[in-house]
């Protein structure tokens, strides 16, 4: 299960903390649920579920102040309509353009994924500078 949901779950915990540290403890926290409810765990909802609620958590321990409890949902709905505006322009890329952003986001340098493309360092980045101008629109 670990395997299974890591990547997902880390992406999502970095995206709400915004701290490598503080977010790898709740990603330990995390497992570590899920690992002693495994039997009940059918579906990856179950897993989501214990991720949204360990990072509201982490901000009720940290004692962060909202004016309102609707601030303080506003903040992660704020944060869930990111995450849906990249699904939408992860969508609309090509199967290379998606495969080149894939590497880049598990942490891959520019060489590595010309290597592991078969490509030219050069192609990588012009393909990367159209990447950019296509977010920016």
């Amino acid at each position: 299960m670990y395997n299974t949901y890591l990547k997902y779950v880390r992406s999502y915990v970095y995206r709400k903390i915004r701290d490598k540290h503080d977010a790898e403890e709740i990603i330990q926290d995390i497992f570590t649920d899920v690992w002693l409810k495994r039997s009940a765990i059918r579906s990856h909802a179950v897993v989501w579920a214990i991720a949204k609620h360990k990072c509201i958590d982490f901000f009720r321990k940290k004692r962060i102040r909202f004016k309102s409890y609707e601030e303080y949902i506003d903040m992660f709905i704020c944060q869930d309509k990111q995450q849906e505006q990249q699904t939408d322009f992860l969508q609309k890329l090509s199967c290379k353009e998606k495969q080149m952003v894939s590497l880049f986001v598990d942490g891959y340098e520019r060489k590595e994924v010309a290597k592991i493309l078969g490509v030219a360092l050069g192609t990588v980045d012009s393909r990367l500078h159209r990447l950019r101008e296509k977010l920016q629109k």
